[in-house]
């Protein structure tokens, strides 16, 4: 049985965006339904396979949309720093990650990025510093790290997908 529909899209960010909100509401769904709380129901229900194709579709607009990079960079992070069984994020495929990476090495060598996406980087790094270390062969991240950066003082986290719903946490706590 699964929770949502069949997924199609032409990739526009406020369409991931619904795409990630539905495959939210279905895990949020299935965790109070799934007694041992594991992943096997969001393998069995596709929401692994259907959070990878969001994934995939930010990492390709990640070229072209500074916001579509953030969105798979956080879904990347989240990936390997979260329980599955409450995010939904599994069994991301290497090249999409590794594609999201390169435009974020283009962003950041060309002086594009801009002060929110330099914060998130950050904030990833200061909790877990080697974390991207297994992605070694498309850049050092570390080049990158600076701890003494603080909260940009917009940031706006509505419509932004789990990405958003993390910051919302995060800021107001």
């Amino acid at each position: 049985m699964r929770f949502f529909k069949e997924f199609t899209t032409t990739g526009k960010l406020n369409e991931l965006n619904k795409r990630e909100d539905e495959l939210f509401k279905a895990i949020i769904e299935l965790y109070k339904t799934d007694k041992p709380k594991s992943s096997i129901g969001l393998t069995q229900n596709g929401i692994f396979e259907e959070y990878s194709k969001v994934h995939f579709k930010y990492a390709k607009l990640s070229s072209k949309s500074i916001e579509a990079l953030k969105r798979a960079l956080f879904i990347q992070w989240y990936c390997y720093t979260e329980p599955q069984y409450l995010t939904g994020i599994g069994n991301l495929k290497r090249e999409n990650e590794n594609a999201t990476l390169l435009n974020l090495k283009k962003i950041l060598d060309t002086n594009r990025a801009d002060e929110e996406l330099l914060w998130m980087l950050n904030y990833y790094l200061s909790l877990n510093d080697n974390l991207f270390d297994i992605y070694v062969d498309v850049f050092d991240y570390k080049l990158y790290s600076n701890e003494d950066e603080i909260l940009p003082l917009k940031f706006e986290n509505n419509n932004r997908g789990q990405m958003g719903e993390y910051w919302n946490s995060v800021i107001n706590r």
